[in-house]
């Protein structure tokens, strides 16, 4: 009775005049939700009918707010992915813009300033819809790393570089040691994005003429990267949810 309807819960009440105790689990075992031995007390009956209906109707509500909430799921991925891609492209015409007026060697230092943190402003924009789209594959078991063997330097030079004039436009220091030879095996996307964006915290905290140090170094199997600089600490309240979503 209950395979014809795999998809719901239909209740079974075994009414028999067996009582022994294996006949009892033998009832259970098949698959009965209750074991009424005769003679049947008519109210006790009833209320097991009722309980177990009770039970049902629990049951298929928890299935109703089930498939919506996978619909809800299915509706945010579309989403994201759909906002993710609506803003990518103007983003990247803006940089490629920002990178256009750069190349003009008349512009004020004023201006070449002002346009460079624009253009730090907007590549950290694209990497904020990279983490998103990112966050809803992770979630959905869906993100595919794409591994390599990279040097770290490799990753951390150029974003240094990158943000070099920014730095020094605020007066602050940036000191960078990688140790030759170390090297990782991850996703170079994935991996400089991370950097990136400790890198970029770094740098909106760190007070004018203060530093920022980057410093890369083999330890046995593994490879450790620090940046540090000479901000203030994060909050102590604040660093046990520093990694929540």
């Amino acid at each position: 009775i209950k395979e014809l309807s795999p998809d719901q819960f239909v209740p079974v009440i075994l009414v028999t005049a067996l009582n022994d105790h294996a006949s009892r689990l033998q009832g259970l075992r098949a698959g009965a939700d209750e074991f009424l031995t005769k003679p049947i007390e008519r109210h006790e009956l009833e209320l097991r009918v009722a309980n177990l209906l009770a039970l049902r109707h629990k049951e298929a509500v928890l299935k109703q707010r089930n498939l919506e909430l996978v619909e809800l799921q299915r509706f945010r991925e579309e989403m994201s992915a759909l906002i993710v891609h609506d803003l990518k492209n103007p983003l990247s015409a803006m940089l490629a813009n920002i990178d256009f007026v750069l190349d003009d060697q008349s512009n004020s230092a004023e201006t070449v300033d002002a346009l460079r943190d624009s253009k730090s402003a907007g590549s950290r924009a694209l990497r904020l819809l990279a983490n998103l789209i990112d966050l809803t594959r992770i979630e959905a078991g869906q993100l595919q790393l794409r591994r390599s063997r990279l040097a770290v330097a490799e990753l951390v030079t150029p974003l240094v570089r990158q943000r070099g004039h920014l730095a020094g436009s605020r007066g602050i220091t940036l000191d960078s040691t990688i140790e030759p030879g170390a090297e990782v095996y991850a996703d170079p996307e994935l991996l400089s994005r991370i950097i990136e964006n400790v890198f970029d915290n770094a740098l909106r905290h760190t007070p004018r003429g203060g530093r920022i140090a980057v410093c890369g170094r083999r330890a046995t199997d593994v490879v450790r990267l620090s940046i540090g600089n000479s901000g203030a600490a994060i909050p102590p309240e604040a660093r046990k949810r520093i990694f929540e979503k």
